[in-house]
């Protein structure tokens, strides 16, 4: 019994290093152009006479039997042209942009979202069997306080609103709240940037080195 006893410890700690080391390939997906930017704009010291090419991506993480999506993109059709009031070129829908990775959007199994400004919560839509993992102050501003008098909804939009709160009734929002949070072996959510009310970003395994991944 003891010698049972002492596999089953020796198999758990196995299973909890495994998945401690859990590596993901990372993958940059761009689907659509946007222009240029001031270089000041995008980095600390730079300079207002240079510029940078932007354009529109999300981020694929592949492993552990996993294809997370961080952040989603947006679904731009007659509707939300009205509200992306936007200068999008060669744009091409996020579960179009996909298709290259060989990935159909129900082979999407989670999207982390950074902050659901409406370039990176727009097309969660896109993708209705996708678990969906967002900071609880964040969703709690952007779905309630941001819409109250003095509240700030700069570059939300009212149907991702709707969106996300149809995801939560439906029982595939996830809610994190804080810093240093482990979303699944190997990927974790940080705090801090106030890039919205709580955005986060991640720190991802790879086999070769750790990644920061930040949504912009």
């Amino acid at each position: 019994m003891k010698k049972i006893i002492l596999l089953v410890l020796v198999f758990s700690q196995l299973a909890t290093y495994a998945q401690q080391q859990a590596t993901y390939e990372v993958y940059a997906i761009r689907f659509g152009k946007s222009g240029f930017l001031k270089v000041s704009a995008v980095a600390i010291g730079g300079s207002d006479k240079d510029s940078v090419a932007d354009c529109f991506m999300f981020w694929l993480l592949r492993g552990g039997g996993k294809n997370i999506m961080v952040d989603a993109g947006f679904e731009l059709n007659e509707n939300s042209m009205k509200e992306y009031a936007w200068n999008s070129t060669n744009y091409i829908r996020p579960d179009s942009a996909l298709l290259r990775m060989g990935l159909k959007p129900a082979d999407i199994t989670d999207i982390i979202v950074t902050h659901p400004h409406w370039d990176h919560i727009g097309g969660i839509k896109l993708f209705p069997a996708a678990q969906i993992w967002m900071q609880s102050d964040d969703y709690s501003y952007f779905v309630g306080t941001a819409w109250q008098k003095n509240g700030d909804h700069g570059g939300f939009y009212k149907g991702d609103v709707q969106a996300i709160v149809a995801a939560n009734l439906e029982g595939r929002l996830h809610l994190i709240k804080g810093d240093s949070i482990g979303i699944f072996p190997g990927v974790r959510a940080f705090i801090g940037s106030k890039h919205t009310w709580e955005s986060q970003y991640l720190l991802v395994n790879t086999r070769v080195e750790r990644v920061i991944i930040i949504g912009q």
